[in-house]
């Protein structure tokens, strides 16, 4: 096994979709400190000023003061982004990051088809489980390494670039950390299996941009308006609704959430390898 993860390591880190999409995580890297700068720091006053605009216009008209207060609810919002937690919800935690993953996946996994990578391994004596499996550990391992990486990078520039930048709760970013990790994994094993079973790149793609941005999960939404339990089919949701909730019943089902949809995933396509004629 541990050939065949030098191997896939070896043939990704070769390909150009790799080195792209790593170009593109490091841009939002960033970005994201730029943003952090900007917001919490305010060096031009513009987060300033506009509060006081803000301010003013419910002093000069009271009546659409609870529709103004969301505008300032919102800076309050911004304004934690100047702890490790607040960096990760920005950063980390994102439908454009988690999708990037999910299309260096499909690239790869297209490439290997073409190269008839697996037709060579499933004539080997290699069992072809094993060689889907442990494709896609070595993809969820390096995705997982890009994250902590590109977050860490952007906490690096923060501390040093920003006056107000904090530790904060390190716990509470540890658990963000988890959750980010975990929902990428489950958002690039979808990648991964309908990719593998597609044999292709273009629905895979175009699958994969539904879901991971979260327009499947809608339909998911609009029925747990009459069964509830439904809102844990939504992936997006489930993410989404934990970041900022300091309930652990609500931590621990987003996390076996998105477990299920890990091992859903995965099961299929070894199910699929398993039963598919190379040929």
């Amino acid at each position: 096994m541990i050939k065949e993860f030098k191997a896939n390591y070896y043939r990704l880190f070769r390909s150009k979709s790799f080195y792209i999409i790593t170009g593109i995580l490091l841009f939002f890297s960033l970005l994201s400190a730029f943003f952090i700068k900007f917001v919490v720091d305010d060096p031009f006053g513009v987060i300033h000023w506009f509060v006081d605009q803000i301010s003013q216009s419910i002093k000069k008209n009271p009546s659409d003061g609870a529709f103004l207060n969301i505008y300032l609810e919102s800076v309050d919002v911004l304004s934690e982004y100047n702890d490790l937690a607040g960096v990760i919800k920005s950063q980390a935690i994102g439908g454009a990051t988690f999708l990037l993953y999910s299309l260096l996946v499909i690239l790869f996994v297209g490439k290997e088809f073409k190269s008839r990578f697996y037709i060579n391994h499933y004539s080997g004596n290699t069992p072809v489980t094993k060689v889907v499996f442990t494709q896609w550990l070595s993809l969820a391992s390096i995705s997982a390494v890009m994250q902590l990486l590109t977050a860490g990078l952007t906490i690096l520039i923060c501390s040093v670039w920003c006056t107000s930048f904090h530790v904060g709760n390190a716990a509470m970013a540890a658990k963000y950390m988890l959750l980010a990790i975990l929902g990428n994994i489950a958002y690039l094993t979808f990648a991964y299996m309908v990719t593998f079973i597609r044999k292709g790149t273009v629905l895979a793609t175009v699958l994969s941009c539904l879901y991971t941005l979260g327009f499947l999960d809608i339909l998911f939404t609009l029925l747990s308006v009459f069964i509830k339990q439904l809102r844990l089919l939504a992936l997006s949701v489930q993410i989404e609704l934990t970041v900022g909730d300091a309930d652990l019943f609500a931590y621990l089902s987003a996390i076996g959430s998105i477990l299920f949809f890990i091992f859903l995933y995965l099961g299929i396509t070894l199910v699929v390898a398993k039963r598919r004629d190379a040929y």
